[in-house]
């Protein structure tokens, strides 16, 4: 065999060689998590007790930090400038009523600091601060026990007394704030909730002034929080 054939077959072999070594091995199917489905649009129906009625509808859907908190948002409930509108005419409401009077208006911390904060500026009567805490849940379930864990510092005697609340499901912590107030004799005392899930309610609470009825699902948003956590979304949002 001549040189030049050898050499052929000795470089032939070798590319062969080389293909074996380095060729693709076969795709291999590689199963990933499943992709969440988008977020449908939720609608939550605004409440006014005294008898006008509005509409709320979220037009967008998002997530939260979930590789950090692994915490989704189905979807926005009521969106930012439906809350904003609502309020307004909720503070309107308010200042008819209590117009040329004098009132105390008592947040129960921590979540109705930003309804308050924003039901206040929209306020055109006279009014004073005060504060309660409360603790009730843990994580998204109703303990059903009631701890008030700061009172008031002013004396409610004689005042007309608004008590401010993010949100009424059971009606456990409003009853309890509601009677701890009572007993202090005031001269008037009112009730207004942002949110109101009626269907959850399992003791009778009257509420004077309501800005939203939504269905039995846990929200987070515009203060509510899920173990501390989301509070300062500007929407009202479904925890999944």
């Amino acid at each position: 065999m001549s040189s030049k054939k050898e050499n052929k077959m000795k470089l032939h072999g070798q590319a062969r060689g080389i293909s074996k070594i380095t060729g693709f091995a076969p795709r291999l199917h590689v199963e990933r998590p499943p992709r969440r489905t988008a977020p449908k649009t939720i609608s939550a129906q605004g409440a006014a007790p005294a008898g006008g009625q509005g509409s709320a509808s979220g037009m967008t859907s998002t997530r939260v930090n979930p590789r950090s908190s692994g915490a989704w948002i189905k979807g926005i409930l009521i969106s930012e400038k439906r809350i904003k509108e609502r309020i307004k005419e909720l503070a309107e409401e308010i200042s008819r009523d209590y117009f040329k009077k004098e009132v105390l208006l008592v947040a129960i911390l921590d979540g109705s600091i930003v309804f308050l904060s924003d039901l206040i500026r929209e306020l055109k009567i006279n009014f004073s601060i005060d504060f309660v805490s409360v603790s009730s849940y843990e994580g998204s379930k109703s303990t059903g026990k009631v701890n008030i864990l700061k009172e008031m510092r002013n004396d409610p005697s004689e005042k007309n007394v608004l008590l401010v609340e993010d949100i009424i499901d059971t009606g456990f912590t409003l009853d309890q704030v509601r009677r701890s107030i009572l007993s202090k004799n005031p001269s008037s005392l009112k009730i207004c909730v942002l949110l109101d899930k009626s269907d959850a309610r399992k003791i009778p609470v009257d509420i004077d002034y309501a800005g939203f009825k939504i269905p039995k699902q846990f929200v987070v948003g515009y203060g509510l929080d899920y173990n501390g956590k989301h509070r300062g979304l500007p929407f009202i949002g479904v925890f999944e």
